[in-house]
């Protein structure tokens, strides 16, 4: 009895790779809107500033706040002082907290785009 065993490699990298920037950026996202609900919400320069950004080739995933329009200009401080100390609603480690709390459903979300795409 004979076999005959094609091997489609990069055919398979690709499509992992191509499931895995989505699961990535949903996975963001869906963080992103986790933090955003715990956010100081006194001016709503966070939450207007924020998003997630996706590197597809080094398959990372960040999510930031940037606000160019709050006190001090916008230096990065302010979103570091936000997040450190509870002030004027919102929570602090309001993006720490919801990246903890929520690190399972982000690998599963991550996981079901691989399963889907291969």
């Amino acid at each position: 009895m004979n076999a005959t065993i094609e091997w489609h490699g990069e055919l398979a990298r690709s499509r992992f790779k191509d499931g895995a920037g989505v699961g990535l950026r949903r996975a963001a996202e869906m963080l992103l809107e986790a933090s955003n609900a715990a956010a100081p919400t006194e001016s709503g320069h966070l939450v207007e500033s924020s998003g997630v950004d996706v590197d597809q080739e080094g398959l990372e995933a960040s999510i930031y706040y940037g606000p160019t329009s709050a006190p001090r200009r916008g230096k990065p401080v302010y979103a570091i002082v936000r997040h450190e100390a509870l002030r004027q609603g919102g929570a602090p480690k309001y993006l720490e907290r919801p990246v903890i709390r929520n690190r399972g459903a982000a690998a599963a979300i991550v996981a079901a785009e691989i399963r889907k795409a291969l």
